[in-house]
């Protein structure tokens, strides 16, 4: 016998709250979202929280593979939803190495996400003619560092980037300012 103890546990981080509650929205009675803790895939992803959010479709097996098309090997989870459906998802950047390389189980996870609130309705009369769901993806980057991204494979995707500069640039540069004398500077 499973006790109640044993399988919910008082979460100390607000990330792990939001996965709690999240797993546990039902709609017609069915689970659209389960948390595939266990302690292969915390190895896997170190970076993540505890507890992650994907859809109840998707496999354990297919979230490792799909990891494997990721940087840091950051595969899709959902990290907020809001109460009329909207979703926001992170995952690391695809590592594109080839033209046209592609992850299918990394395509079927982020369709799955999409899919995952087909039934969702709006509240604002203007939005509820046509409610497709639609992904935006934010590329944090410049255009010439994700030419290759994969929007192109996913139906009604948008691709917007952010050009920010390169977050290693951006860490190396924080270091050597504070290994810097400031003193000559400053004081």
């Amino acid at each position: 016998m499973i006790k109640y103890a044993e399988i919910h546990t008082v979460s100390t981080y607000l990330s792990d709250l939001f996965a709690t509650k999240f797993t546990s929205d039902t709609r017609k009675n069915e689970h659209l979202y389960r948390d595939p803790f266990n302690d292969e895939l915390i190895q896997l992803c170190p970076s993540y929280p505890k507890y992650c959010v994907v859809p109840s479709t998707i496999t354990n097996e297919e979230i490792r593979e799909a990891a494997k098309f990721r940087s840091y090997k950051q595969f899709p989870t959902i990290v907020w939803r809001h109460i009329n459906g909207a979703i926001i998802a992170r995952a690391g950047q695809p590592e594109v190495i080839w033209p046209l390389r592609h992850s299918k189980e990394d395509e079927n996870m982020i369709q799955a996400i999409i899919n995952s609130h087909n039934d969702t309705l709006t509240t604002n009369s203007i939005e509820s003619e046509k409610n497709l769901n639609r992904l935006l993806i934010l590329h944090v980057g410049s255009h010439d560092a994700a030419i290759k991204n994969y929007a192109k494979y996913h139906i009604n995707c948008n691709l917007e980037f952010m050009a920010l500069p390169d977050i290693h640039a951006i860490s190396r540069n924080a270091r050597m300012l504070r290994a810097s004398n400031t003193t000559q500077y400053f004081g």
